[in-house]
């Protein structure tokens, strides 16, 4: 049997087959390189999710670490306000004990300046003690000059006036010594001025000032009454001491002026209530006298003034004021009036 041609395979058909053939192994190629890459492509994608979760991980742990940082960081502010809040408090202590120590060397140079000017005022106060004897000394020895004087009416009147006012003029140099002395006690209390109270100085200096006031408006003549004018002069003296500061000095003052205006008003009280009249002159204490000789009491200082009372010779009076020659007395029966010094002597 004869053998068969083979198909007779045109141009275009053998392209054709070609190209089969080409897609054929493109696509056989193909789908063995996609498995491939599946593969590949699924490791790598595990490895990315590992790689995120560790990425992941660090990055909580970086969050993690910069919380204890920031953490750390405010510890170690509050640390260090507190490390320098100790350091203030403990140079504040240090500043506050070198105060104290100050405070205590000041209180003690304070105690010995204290303790100095203490025995300054004790020194004072004993020298104002010794002028005040010798005033009272001086007083009692006036009272026995002036019962002398009413005694020796054979001596001269004239001679006796002038031992009387040289006796007066003694009696004021006393007065001014124990007023300088009394204005040293107050330059000393014036070291003290921090030791009295301001409230107590003022209280004391108003209370002297009314009971000066309510002496002088009894009546007229009591402002030239020596009592008063001495109360007046030592309440002035209170009231610069006052305005300067000095408390202390000002009490003093003061308390001087209220017992001087005291012994006013007891002698006012035993003296009875009465205007003196121009030119008398108060003593400085009653005298207690008696009458040499049957005497009249006159209502005024003159011999032609009405009579208040006749009284007998050894009566006992209280001696007052006089004014010239003529004694203000008052009997023990209340009577009061003048008599004639020369009808007066002491009571012993």
């Amino acid at each position: 049997m004869p053998r068969p041609f083979p198909p007779i395979v045109t141009p275009s058909a053998a392209r054709t087959a070609l190209w089969l053939s080409v897609v054929s192994l493109l696509l056989s190629g193909c789908a063995g390189h996609s498995l491939v890459s599946n593969d590949e492509l699924e490791a790598d994608r595990q490895k990315r999710q590992t790689l995120e979760l560790r990425q992941d991980e660090l990055l909580a742990r970086q969050e993690q670490l910069l919380v204890q940082i920031i953490s750390l960081t405010s510890a170690q502010g509050e640390l260090d306000r507190l490390l320098a809040a100790e350091e203030a408090k403990r140079e504040s202590l240090e500043q506050q004990l070198a105060q104290a120590d100050e405070q205590r060397d000041a209180l003690e140079r304070r105690g010995k300046e204290i303790e100095s000017y203490l025995r300054e005022q004790e020194s004072a106060v004993e020298r104002v003690k010794l002028l005040t004897l010798q005033l009272e000394q001086w007083r009692e020895q006036d009272l026995a000059r002036q019962s002398a004087m009413a005694e020796a009416t054979h001596e001269d009147d004239a001679g006796m006036y002038l031992q009387l006012l040289e006796k007066n003029a003694q009696l004021d140099r006393l007065n001014d010594q124990l007023g300088e002395a009394i204005l040293e006690v107050v330059r000393t209390k014036a070291k003290l001025r921090s030791m009295e109270s301001r409230a107590e100085a003022a209280s004391d200096l108003a209370e002297a000032e009314i009971a000066i006031q309510a002496m002088m408006s009894q009546g007229s003549g009591w402002e030239t009454d020596p009592g008063v004018i001495k109360a007046r002069e030592l309440s002035e003296l209170s009231a610069g001491e006052f305005e300067r500061g000095n408390y202390g000095g000002a009490l003093y003052l003061t308390g001087q002026a209220k017992n001087v205006i005291k012994g006013v008003e007891a002698r006012s009280v035993d003296q009875g209530t009465h205007s003196m009249v121009e030119g008398e002159r108060a003593f400085g204490l009653p005298l207690p006298l008696r009458l040499l000789s049957n005497s009249d009491v006159r209502r005024n200082p003159s011999n032609r003034s009405a009579v208040a009372a006749a009284l007998p010779a050894g009566a006992e009076l209280i001696g007052y004021s006089y004014k010239g020659r003529w004694v203000r007395v008052r009997t023990s029966d209340g009577v009061g009036g003048w008599v004639y010094y020369k009808n007066l002597g002491s009571l012993d």
